[in-house]
Parts: C-alpha cells; sequence; structure tokens
C-alpha cells in the first residue's frame, strides 16, 4: 500500500479527483494530513508520499512549486527542492537532514530554487551522524551543487 499526503490545499477539484480516482484504483491512501491515517494502517509498511508543492511557475497564494518527499523502506528521498521546499518538509514533520538523497527532474528555478536553503538547514542542524546526501540529476546538478557548497 502506498499512503499520498498533500500537505496543501488542493486548487483544482479536476486534480483532486484524478488523484482520488488513481489511489482508489491503485490501492493508495489519500490523506489531506497525517493525522488523518487510519490507525490500522501502519505508516512504516508502505511508501508515503508528501506533496510538498505541485504548483506552476507562477505564484499563487495557495500553491508552491515542484517538491516530493517519498519514506520509503526507512529512506527520506526528496524529488525536486520548489519554492518553500525547506519549510513544507518540517511543516509534513519531516526534516532535510533526515533526507538521504534528492533528485532534481530538471533544472527550472520552481523546481530548485529552495536548493540552498535545504542545503544550509542540512548543514545548520547536522549533529555529524547524518548519511551524506546524494544529490542526482540532469547536467549541471553537480556545479550548482558544488556553487552552493564547494570550497
Amino acid at each position: 500500500m502506498c499512503c499520498v499526503h498533500w500537505g496543501g490545499r488542493v486548487e483544482s477539484t479536476v486534480a483532486l479527483q484524478c488523484v482520488r480516482a488513481a489511489s482508489k484504483s491503485h490501492n493508495i491512501l489519500f490523506v489531506t494530513h497525517l493525522d488523518n491515517l487510519p490507525t490500522e494502517v501502519d505508516r512504516n509498511s508502505m511508501a508515503l508520499i508528501h506533496i510538498l508543492g505541485a504548483g506552476t511557475p507562477t505564484p499563487t497564494p495557495t500553491r508552491f512549486g515542484s517538491a516530493y518527499a517519498l519514506e520509503l523502506g526507512g529512506e527520506l528521498i526528496m524529488i525536486d527542492c520548489g519554492p518553500a521546499a525547506t519549510h513544507k518538509l518540517v511543516k509534513a514533520g519531516l526534516w532535510p537532514t533526515d533526507v538521504d538523497y534528492l533528485f532534481f527532474t530538471h533544472h527550472h528555478f520552481d523546481h530548485d530554487v529552495d536548493f540552498p536553503c535545504f542545503l544550509l538547514c542540512r548543514w545548520d542542524q547536522s549533529i555529524g551522524k547524518e548519511n551524506q546526501l546524494q544529490v542526482f540529476g540532469p547536467t549541471l546538478t553537480e556545479k550548482i551543487t558544488e556553487g552552493i557548497i564547494g570550497e
């Protein structure tokens, strides 16, 4: 089973209907808040997808650029790091220091603008016992990462 956590308001009722329809047909549990998880669901035995942001480059009061966190087998994987991703990650009860893998789909600002904040928060909160962050993505990913944290 997979659980989808949509942390914010859904602007499009069509999008909400699509997610709910997919949830029913693919054994996916859809919740808008983690407190709504049924008590019989074991959070550690399923994939948990946090939709931190699923907006567009055009800012709106209720939607942010792309950012997703996936809890899978004791690992925390992040996909994209759009506007306010670090804040939304923490708001979902997750911490940058717990993320071991970060994947970028592409390098438009609505997918990576919060990357410096994410890295600096991870560094600031580190106690030296975290796994080394592994960052993956298309061309320029290494250059962007080194430009932020390189010496």
